[in-house]
């Protein structure tokens, strides 16, 4: 392999873990908000409102994040740190929250974050492969899906060992930057591996 194609490589397996920790930060949130029920003394259709909520969001940006990304590969790879980010700093701010009104902004936001992966990653992923596209875009689908497989099991490990949600939810927060802090250093080290495989 060359020297640019095992660059590629290492784009694509970032862009893998970034969709891991998308989905890890995204599918953990449905746990918490069982416990956010109860402290919050929400009701069910309350409770379900914040999750009807971020999907809103999550859809309605997403068509917008498509357009935006289509400009060039280093605004795909600013939106996708950006919407990482987005997702952790707002797991921070569900920990301090304290009304019903400042969650269900807080879980708007998270959707708008999480809106900001999937369209620049899949038009990165088309670019960077040009005879192995489906395995590519399929390997991305299987690490994702891993990702919210595993979250429950997550987030209950956490909460056993931690105790409290609010510390959970810090802890998944510090997660989130961590990895955006590694995959972000990584690329800029590599370069943006904007063009097709060699």
């Amino acid at each position: 392999m060359s020297d640019r194609g095992s660059k590629i490589y290492v784009q694509y397996i970032s862009l893998l873990v970034i969709h891991f920790a998308n989905h890890i930060l995204h599918y953990t949130l449905p746990v918490l908000i069982l416990y956010i029920r109860e402290d919050f003394s929400l009701s069910y259709t309350q409770a379900g409102l914040l999750w009807s909520v971020l999907i809103v969001v999550m859809t309605a940006f997403s068509f917008l994040i498509g357009l935006i990304s289509d400009s060039s590969s280093k605004v795909r790879y600013i939106i996708i740190f950006g919407g990482l980010g987005i997702m952790s700093l707002t797991w921070f701010l569900i920990a301090a929250s304290s009304t019903f009104t400042h969650l269900l902004l807080l879980f708007a936001l998270f959707g708008f974050g999480a809106s900001a992966f999937h369209p620049p990653a899949m038009a990165i992923m088309t670019e960077m492969f040009e005879e192995n596209k489906a395995k590519a875009l399929s390997g991305n689908m299987v690490v994702g899906m891993i990702g919210t497989a595993v979250s429950p099991f997550i987030f209950a490990i956490l909460i056993i060992f931690i105790g409290d949600w609010q510390t959970v939810a810090l802890t998944i927060g510090f997660f989130g930057v961590a990895i955006g802090i590694i995959t972000f250093i990584g690329t800029i080290m590599i370069g943006y591996a904007d063009e097709r495989e060699l």
